[in-house]
C-alpha cells in the first residue's frame, strides 16, 4: 500500500528560509535523525544565506570566484554558521548570537575529493615536519597552536575533512600558502563589497563528500539540541 510522506509535527513546524531562533528551539528536539539530516541539507547547506537576501547574485558571484580557483563545482562551495542563519547555530549560550558586522567570521565549505586529499597530504607532510624539527613554531603561541592541530588534525583526517588553517602558510607548504591567500582575498573583497558586511575572518574547510559534510554539521548540530 502506498503511503504518503511523513514528518513529525516538530520537523512540519521549522519553514521559511530563516526560521528564527525560537522556532528552532521549540522544535529541534523533536526531530529524528533523517529529519536532523534533512534540516542541514536544506538550511545549513542550501538556498541563499541571510546575509546576501538583499543581493542574492552576489553570493553566487561570490562561489563562483572561489570555485574557479579551486578548480570545482560553484554547487560544492557552501558557507555555514550566523552569515548563513544570521544567528549563531552554536550551543547554548551563544545559541542565537546574531551576525554583526565585522565582528562575525565567514565560514566557508568546499565538496571536493581531490581537494581535500591535497590538502591532507600537504597536512602529513608538515606533521612530518614538525615532529622531526625541520620546521619550527615561531611564538609559544604558535608551538601550542600546532601541538592542537597536530594531535586533533588526524581525527578530522579520518572522518573526511580537514581546515585551511591546520597547516602553516610557509612556502614550503604551497597548497596551505594558496588556500590562506583566497581566504585572506575573500575577506577583503566582502569587506570592499557595499551591498554585503563585512566579516572579521574567512576560513575554509574541505570536505571528502556531502555525507562527511552533513555528518560532522550533524554533531553540531547534536550538540545544539542537547544545549537547549
Amino acid at each position: 500500500m502506498i503511503k504518503p510522506f511523513f514528518a513529525t509535527p516538530e520537523a512540519l513546524n521549522i519553514a521559511g528560509h530563516y526560521p528564527s531562533k525560537e522556532n528552532l528551539a521549540d522544535n529541534l528536539t523533536g526531530l529524528s535523525y533523517q529529519e536532523r539530516r534533512s534540516f542541514i541539507r536544506l538550511w545549513a547547506s542550501e538556498g541563499i544565506p541571510q546575509i546576501f537576501s538583499g543581493a542574492p547574485i552576489l553570493y553566487d558571484i561570490m562561489r563562483y570566484w572561489i570555485a574557479s580557483r579551486l578548480n570545482v563545482e560553484p554547487k560544492n562551495v557552501t558557507v555555514i554558521g550566523s552569515v548563513r542563519m544570521g544567528y549563531s547555530l552554536s550551543p547554548e549560550p551563544k545559541f542565537g548570537t546574531p551576525f554583526t558586522n565585522a565582528v562575525s567570521d565567514l565560514d566557508m565549505s568546499v565538496v571536493s575529493q581531490r581537494k581535500v586529499d591535497e590538502l591532507i597530504a600537504t597536512f602529513e607532510t608538515w606533521r612530518e615536519d614538525y615532529a622531526s624539527g625541520n620546521v619550527k613554531p615561531r611564538s609559544k603561541d604558535e608551538e601550542g597552536l600546532w601541538d592542537d592541530n597536530s594531535n586533533h588534525g588526524i581525527g578530522k583526517c579520518r572522518r573526511g575533512f580537514i581546515d585551511h588553517w591546520m597547516v602553516p602558510t610557509f612556502d614550503k607548504y604551497p597548497v596551505s600558502q594558496s588556500l590562506g591567500q583566497l581566504m585572506y582575498e575573500t575577506r577583503v573583497r566582502f569587506g570592499l563589497t557595499p551591498q554585503i558586511p563585512s566579516v572579521k575572518s574567512a576560513s575554509l574547510r574541505i570536505y571528502r563528500d556531502w555525507d562527511a559534510f552533513i555528518d560532522q554539521q550533524q554533531l553540531s548540530l547534536a550538540l545544539l539540541i542537547k544545549s537547549l
